[in-house]
């Protein structure tokens, strides 16, 4: 995504709100009827959300992930939503808050439907900065006898801290 686009919960409010009144619908002499999701989908992925987006890319990958997400399955307590998460169908309102919390498995690339390898670049690029900024610590390359550390030392002691949390090698 080339662009950050504001959705606030009052946005997110709005879709719920929009949702529960047509699964709410959907009850008593209704209860036969199938949810919309199709009307769903367009509402939230054209208008109420979509409807921030500028970028036509990232319209077609918001209207992507709702055409996975929502669907006929979503009340099926089988269907995964995404690898390692399957739908809670039956429960409290706190039963789904204690799923989601924790059941929720961590974020990986595999959770958005791309490659696990998507996530090298993202760290090779936050390691470069955290070094960079590692390296933007120390102060000048002394030689007033300040008793200070030296750049190589800050760094080093920061190196010797950051080596010593790492889990030990697998071979």
């Amino acid at each position: 995504c080339g662009h950050l686009y504001g959705f606030t919960l009052g946005d997110l409010q709005q879709c719920c709100d929009v949702m529960i009144n047509q699964l709410n619908a959907r009850s008593g002499t209704r209860g036969g009827e199938p949810v919309p999701f199709r009307d769903l989908k367009y509402l939230f992925g054209e208008i109420m959300y979509g409807g921030h987006i500028v970028d036509p890319f990232d319209r077609r990958t918001n209207v992507t992930y709702l055409d996975v997400i929502i669907t006929d399955d979503l009340f099926n307590a089988d269907h995964e939503i995404f690898p390692g998460f399957k739908t809670f169908a039956n429960g409290t309102h706190e039963d789904f808050l204690s799923h989601v919390q924790n059941g929720l498995p961590n974020e990986s690339p595999i959770s958005y439907g791309m490659h696990p390898n998507a996530e090298i670049n993202f760290l090779m690029t936050e390691q470069k900065d955290l070094f960079d900024n590692l390296l933007g610590l120390g102060g000048g390359s002394g030689g007033s006898g300040g008793g200070g550390k030296t750049r190589d030392q800050i760094v080093g002691d920061i190196l010797e801290v950051l080596t010593s949390t790492l889990p030990e090698d697998f071979n």
